[in-house]
């Protein structure tokens, strides 16, 4: 579709660079053969973004959709952006008290509604980490997808928070295996 793949164009020329996003990933997933697809985008920042990200979301065939500095707040709503009767919206904001910045930052996955999906408890709930553990299955997969955004120049406490949610998810599955 013609009109698709200028909006996927438009987002990947965002930043003036395709060379930071994957514009599009399928992937066949271990045990049935489905194609999976996933997209990927740095925004640098979604808050004038609104009617272009919901025209892709709408549009598009991903599955997935995993968008890092998003920039948003709790004063913009998931509608805004997608339809939410087609994706189940995760989000992590930035936490512009505990950094002092009120922009920056930011993740969000989107999930199609065909999919289960389901937002994983973290341990390590540090302001300063831009972190989402998302659950997915459908008929014949699950997975776990893990979305951080680590400012440069980070203090190592969030190098060890990021990795310690991701060590502690894998050891609960373990346990509950």
């Amino acid at each position: 579709n013609e009109s698709i793949q200028k909006i996927t164009a438009t987002l990947m020329d965002i930043r003036g660079s395709k060379k930071n996003s994957i514009s599009s990933c399928g992937t066949t997933l271990a045990g049935g053969g489905t194609n999976f697809k996933l997209y990927y985008q740095n925004l640098s920042g979604m808050r004038t973004k609104s009617k272009m990200v919901f025209d892709f979301s709408s549009q598009c065939e991903f599955d997935v959709i995993v968008l890092v500095e998003t920039w948003l707040t709790n004063n913009f709503f998931d509608a805004e952006y997608f339809d939410t009767r087609l994706y189940n919206v995760y989000r992590k904001d930035r936490d512009a008290d505990r950094t002092g910045l009120s922009l920056g930052g930011g993740v969000l996955v989107a999930v199609r509604r065909g999919f289960k999906s389901s937002l994983c408890d973290i341990n390590n709930h540090d302001g300063l980490l831009d972190q989402l553990i998302i659950s997915i299955s459908g008929v014949h997969f699950s997975l776990f997808l893990c979305v951080s955004h680590i400012p440069p120049s980070s203090p190592e406490n969030l190098y060890i928070a990021h990795v310690s949610n991701i060590i502690s998810l894998y050891e609960n599955l373990a346990v509950n295996a």
